[in-house]
Protein backbone atom coordinates (compact mmCIF):
# COMPACT_ATOMS: atom_id res chain seq x y z
CA UNK A 1 0.00 0.00 0.00
CA UNK A 2 1.32 3.27 -0.79
CA UNK A 3 1.12 6.03 2.28
CA UNK A 4 -0.29 8.10 0.39
CA UNK A 5 -3.08 6.36 -1.27
CA UNK A 6 -6.28 7.74 0.16
CA UNK A 7 -7.05 11.01 -0.23
CA UNK A 8 -8.31 13.17 2.65
CA UNK A 9 -9.58 16.27 2.07
CA UNK A 10 -8.48 18.85 5.36
CA UNK A 11 -11.45 20.66 5.70
CA UNK A 12 -13.78 17.47 5.60
CA UNK A 13 -11.27 16.38 8.39
CA UNK A 14 -11.64 19.89 10.62
CA UNK A 15 -15.92 20.10 9.71
CA UNK A 16 -15.96 16.43 11.09
CA UNK A 17 -13.91 17.06 14.74
CA UNK A 18 -15.57 20.36 14.89
CA UNK A 19 -19.13 18.32 14.91
CA UNK A 20 -18.01 15.65 17.06
CA UNK A 21 -15.99 17.33 19.79
CA UNK A 22 -18.54 17.50 22.30
CA UNK A 23 -18.86 13.43 22.20
CA UNK A 24 -15.50 12.52 21.39
CA UNK A 25 -14.36 11.74 24.95
CA UNK A 26 -17.34 9.55 25.44
CA UNK A 27 -16.57 6.81 22.78
CA UNK A 28 -12.55 7.20 22.77
CA UNK A 29 -11.52 3.67 24.26
CA UNK A 30 -9.35 3.23 21.49
CA UNK A 31 -7.21 6.64 21.98
CA UNK A 32 -7.21 5.72 26.03
CA UNK A 33 -5.92 2.62 25.32
CA UNK A 34 -3.03 3.71 22.89
CA UNK A 35 -2.31 6.69 24.96
CA UNK A 36 -1.70 5.22 28.22
CA UNK A 37 0.63 2.93 25.81
CA UNK A 38 2.30 5.27 25.23
CA UNK A 39 2.83 6.85 27.91
CA UNK A 40 4.10 3.58 29.49
CA UNK A 41 7.22 3.63 26.67
CA UNK A 42 7.73 6.98 27.72
CA UNK A 43 8.66 5.99 31.34
CA UNK A 44 12.18 5.62 30.53
CA UNK A 45 12.62 9.23 28.50
CA UNK A 46 13.61 11.88 30.62
CA UNK A 47 12.95 15.14 29.45
CA UNK A 48 14.23 18.56 31.84
CA UNK A 49 12.04 21.56 30.99
CA UNK A 50 12.44 21.89 26.76
CA UNK A 51 9.12 21.75 24.67
CA UNK A 52 6.34 18.76 23.81
CA UNK A 53 3.97 19.09 21.01
CA UNK A 54 1.04 16.78 21.42
CA UNK A 55 0.42 16.65 17.74
CA UNK A 56 -3.57 15.58 17.26
CA UNK A 57 -4.30 16.76 20.63
CA UNK A 58 -8.25 16.46 20.12
CA UNK A 59 -9.89 17.37 23.94
CA UNK A 60 -6.27 17.59 25.38
CA UNK A 61 -6.29 14.40 27.48
CA UNK A 62 -2.43 13.88 26.23
CA UNK A 63 -1.56 16.77 26.95
CA UNK A 64 -2.70 16.88 30.36
CA UNK A 65 -1.36 13.50 31.21
CA UNK A 66 2.23 14.64 29.73
CA UNK A 67 2.07 17.48 32.24
CA UNK A 68 1.60 14.66 34.92
CA UNK A 69 5.37 13.29 33.63
CA UNK A 70 6.95 16.31 32.47
CA UNK A 71 6.48 19.03 34.63
CA UNK A 72 8.43 21.45 34.02
CA UNK A 73 7.81 21.07 29.95
CA UNK A 74 5.81 23.58 28.10
CA UNK A 75 3.31 21.78 26.34
CA UNK A 76 1.36 22.57 22.66
CA UNK A 77 -1.92 21.03 22.47
CA UNK A 78 -1.86 20.68 18.36
CA UNK A 79 -5.19 19.86 16.28
CA UNK A 80 -6.74 20.82 13.41
CA UNK A 81 -9.93 21.34 15.05
CA UNK A 82 -10.86 24.90 16.69
CA UNK A 83 -14.09 22.74 18.49
CA UNK A 84 -11.18 20.15 19.92
CA UNK A 85 -8.89 22.62 21.68
CA UNK A 86 -12.00 24.82 23.13
CA UNK A 87 -12.28 21.53 25.00
CA UNK A 88 -8.37 21.65 25.49
CA UNK A 89 -8.35 25.11 27.18
CA UNK A 90 -11.92 24.20 29.18
CA UNK A 91 -9.93 21.33 30.99
CA UNK A 92 -7.05 23.91 32.32
CA UNK A 93 -7.81 23.67 36.24
CA UNK A 94 -7.68 27.11 37.79
CA UNK A 95 -4.44 28.03 39.97
CA UNK A 96 -2.80 25.12 38.51
CA UNK A 97 0.80 24.86 36.52
CA UNK A 98 -0.72 23.12 34.01
CA UNK A 99 -1.40 25.94 31.26
CA UNK A 100 -0.95 24.25 27.20
CA UNK A 101 -0.68 26.16 24.40
CA UNK A 102 -3.50 25.54 22.32
CA UNK A 103 -2.64 26.11 18.42
CA UNK A 104 -5.34 25.10 15.59
CA UNK A 105 -3.26 23.96 12.13
CA UNK A 106 -2.39 21.49 9.31
CA UNK A 107 -0.18 18.94 10.73
CA UNK A 108 1.76 19.07 7.17
CA UNK A 109 2.69 22.81 7.95
CA UNK A 110 3.66 23.04 11.38
CA UNK A 111 4.07 26.34 12.70
CA UNK A 112 7.24 25.48 14.67
CA UNK A 113 11.05 26.60 14.52
CA UNK A 114 13.73 23.84 13.03
CA UNK A 115 15.19 21.83 15.65
CA UNK A 116 13.37 23.03 18.81
CA UNK A 117 10.81 20.13 19.70
CA UNK A 118 12.31 17.75 22.94
CA UNK A 119 9.10 15.38 22.48
CA UNK A 120 6.65 15.02 19.68
CA UNK A 121 3.51 12.95 21.20
CA UNK A 122 0.95 11.76 18.57
CA UNK A 123 -1.78 9.04 19.33
CA UNK A 124 -4.09 8.31 16.87
CA UNK A 125 -3.48 10.91 14.25
CA UNK A 126 -1.64 9.04 11.86
CA UNK A 127 -5.21 7.29 10.59
CA UNK A 128 -6.25 10.70 9.41
CA UNK A 129 -2.90 11.97 7.41
CA UNK A 130 -3.13 12.17 4.02
CA UNK A 131 0.62 11.37 3.31
CA UNK A 132 2.70 9.93 6.06
CA UNK A 133 6.15 10.47 4.57
CA UNK A 134 5.67 14.58 4.29
CA UNK A 135 4.57 14.64 8.02
CA UNK A 136 7.43 12.99 8.70
CA UNK A 137 9.50 15.00 7.39
CA UNK A 138 7.53 17.81 8.88
CA UNK A 139 8.41 16.24 12.35
CA UNK A 140 12.34 15.63 11.73
CA UNK A 141 12.44 19.46 10.74
CA UNK A 142 11.16 20.06 14.25
CA UNK A 143 12.47 17.62 16.22
CA UNK A 144 16.01 18.49 18.27
CA UNK A 145 18.98 16.24 17.74
CA UNK A 146 17.93 13.16 20.18
CA UNK A 147 14.29 14.17 20.31
CA UNK A 148 11.62 11.67 20.33
CA UNK A 149 8.41 11.11 18.43
CA UNK A 150 6.55 8.58 19.92
CA UNK A 151 3.34 7.37 18.00
CA UNK A 152 0.35 5.10 17.90
CA UNK A 153 -1.67 4.35 15.19
CA UNK A 154 -3.57 1.27 13.88
CA UNK A 155 -1.97 -1.74 11.70
CA UNK A 156 -3.88 -3.19 8.42
CA UNK A 157 -5.59 -6.18 10.31
CA UNK A 158 -8.32 -3.40 12.53
CA UNK A 159 -11.71 -4.10 11.61
CA UNK A 160 -10.43 -7.77 10.31
CA UNK A 161 -13.47 -9.59 11.72
CA UNK A 162 -15.34 -7.99 8.73
CA UNK A 163 -12.79 -9.36 6.39
CA UNK A 164 -15.00 -12.87 6.22
CA UNK A 165 -18.11 -11.06 5.31
CA UNK A 166 -16.97 -8.61 2.42
CA UNK A 167 -13.15 -7.33 1.42
CA UNK A 168 -12.11 -4.77 3.49
CA UNK A 169 -12.87 -1.00 1.94
CA UNK A 170 -9.94 1.05 0.32
CA UNK A 171 -10.77 3.82 2.86
CA UNK A 172 -9.54 1.53 5.83
CA UNK A 173 -6.47 0.32 4.63
CA UNK A 174 -3.55 1.27 6.97
CA UNK A 175 -0.41 1.22 6.50
CA UNK A 176 1.86 -1.93 7.71
CA UNK A 177 4.35 -1.33 10.21
CA UNK A 178 7.38 -2.04 8.07
CA UNK A 179 6.18 0.63 5.48
CA UNK A 180 5.91 3.19 8.07
CA UNK A 181 9.18 2.15 9.48
CA UNK A 182 10.74 2.77 6.24
CA UNK A 183 9.07 6.09 5.81
CA UNK A 184 10.57 7.50 9.01
CA UNK A 185 13.76 6.50 8.41
CA UNK A 186 13.12 8.06 4.60
CA UNK A 187 12.57 11.01 6.38
CA UNK A 188 15.47 11.40 8.23
CA UNK A 189 14.96 9.92 11.96
CA UNK A 190 16.91 7.28 13.35
CA UNK A 191 16.68 3.95 14.83
CA UNK A 192 12.78 2.98 14.86
CA UNK A 193 11.50 0.58 16.79
CA UNK A 194 7.81 -0.58 16.84
CA UNK A 195 5.38 -3.42 18.63
CA UNK A 196 2.11 -4.17 17.85
CA UNK A 197 -0.84 -4.74 20.79
CA UNK A 198 -4.23 -6.28 19.90
CA UNK A 199 -7.74 -4.94 21.15
CA UNK A 200 -10.73 -6.91 20.99
CA UNK A 201 -13.98 -4.84 21.53
CA UNK A 202 -17.21 -6.37 21.90
CA UNK A 203 -20.44 -4.27 20.97
CA UNK A 204 -24.04 -5.12 22.04
CA UNK A 205 -25.63 -4.04 18.49
CA UNK A 206 -24.76 -2.28 15.12
CA UNK A 207 -26.50 0.74 17.20
CA UNK A 208 -23.80 0.49 20.11
CA UNK A 209 -21.19 0.56 17.45
CA UNK A 210 -22.18 2.96 14.98
CA UNK A 211 -22.78 5.28 18.12
CA UNK A 212 -19.35 4.88 19.15
CA UNK A 213 -17.70 4.88 16.04
CA UNK A 214 -19.90 8.64 15.21
CA UNK A 215 -18.66 10.03 18.56
CA UNK A 216 -14.73 9.25 18.11
CA UNK A 217 -15.19 10.38 14.67
CA UNK A 218 -13.93 6.61 13.23
CA UNK A 219 -17.31 6.14 11.34
CA UNK A 220 -15.21 7.21 7.69
CA UNK A 221 -13.35 3.65 8.24
CA UNK A 222 -16.65 1.23 7.67
CA UNK A 223 -18.70 1.26 5.27
CA UNK A 224 -22.59 1.04 5.67
CA UNK A 225 -22.96 -1.83 3.46
CA UNK A 226 -20.06 -3.43 5.87
CA UNK A 227 -21.77 -2.78 9.48
CA UNK A 228 -25.42 -4.00 7.55
CA UNK A 229 -23.77 -7.14 6.80
CA UNK A 230 -21.75 -7.55 10.04
CA UNK A 231 -24.94 -7.07 11.97
CA UNK A 232 -27.11 -9.86 10.09
CA UNK A 233 -24.57 -12.42 10.78
CA UNK A 234 -24.11 -11.80 14.82
CA UNK A 235 -26.19 -10.46 17.53
CA UNK A 236 -23.40 -8.62 19.44
CA UNK A 237 -20.69 -7.30 17.33
CA UNK A 238 -16.79 -8.08 17.55
CA UNK A 239 -14.01 -5.66 16.55
CA UNK A 240 -10.76 -6.05 16.22
CA UNK A 241 -7.61 -3.59 16.33
CA UNK A 242 -4.67 -3.94 15.54
CA UNK A 243 -2.52 -1.19 17.94
CA UNK A 244 1.48 -0.08 16.50
CA UNK A 245 3.28 1.83 18.68
CA UNK A 246 6.60 3.53 17.77
CA UNK A 247 9.62 5.86 18.43
CA UNK A 248 12.26 7.35 16.52
CA UNK A 249 14.90 9.97 17.50
CA UNK A 250 15.46 13.32 15.89
CA UNK A 251 19.09 13.41 14.18
CA UNK A 252 21.70 16.15 12.94
CA UNK A 253 21.20 15.92 9.29
CA UNK A 254 19.22 12.98 6.84
CA UNK A 255 20.35 9.72 6.45
CA UNK A 256 21.10 8.42 3.22
CA UNK A 257 17.81 6.32 1.65
CA UNK A 258 20.11 2.96 1.19
CA UNK A 259 21.25 3.68 5.25
CA UNK A 260 18.13 1.87 7.17
CA UNK A 261 16.81 -1.41 7.88
CA UNK A 262 13.60 -2.47 9.53
CA UNK A 263 14.36 -6.23 11.38
CA UNK A 264 11.08 -8.12 11.41
CA UNK A 265 12.20 -10.06 14.18
CA UNK A 266 12.33 -6.83 16.55
CA UNK A 267 8.62 -6.33 16.46
CA UNK A 268 6.71 -7.83 19.23
CA UNK A 269 2.79 -8.82 19.78
CA UNK A 270 0.18 -8.74 22.56
CA UNK A 271 -3.66 -9.34 22.65
CA UNK A 272 -5.66 -7.21 24.72
CA UNK A 273 -9.42 -7.92 25.21
CA UNK A 274 -12.16 -5.06 25.73
CA UNK A 275 -15.68 -4.95 26.19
Amino acid sequence: MRLDSVKLETSAIRQRFDAIASTFDKADFVHEKTRAGLLERLKPIKIDGGLILDLGSATGKGSKELHKVYRSATIISFDISFEMLKKVLRKRPLFSRYNPLAVQGDASRIPIQDKCVDLVFCNQMLPWVDNLSNLFSEIERILKPNGVFSFATLGPETFSGLYTIEKRSKAFLYPDMHDVGDALVQAGLSDPVLDIDRLKATFPSLAALVTDLEACGASRHLSARQLELQATHCKTIEMDFELVYGHAWGTKKRLQNDEYQIDPKSITQRTTTFK
